[in-house]
């Protein structure tokens, strides 16, 4: 399947927004919020 060239630009910019996204949820599982460690 081949993506069109805009479209994968777009996808390319919002890339690290989706990481930090999923790595903000998992940090979340992983260390709760009302934990002290942080």
């Amino acid at each position: 399947m081949l993506i069109p060239h805009e479209e994968r630009d777009a996808l390319a910019r919002s890339l690290p927004l989706y990481l930090f996204v999923f790595a903000a949820f998992v940090r979340r599982q992983v260390f709760p919020p009302d934990c002290k460690m942080l």
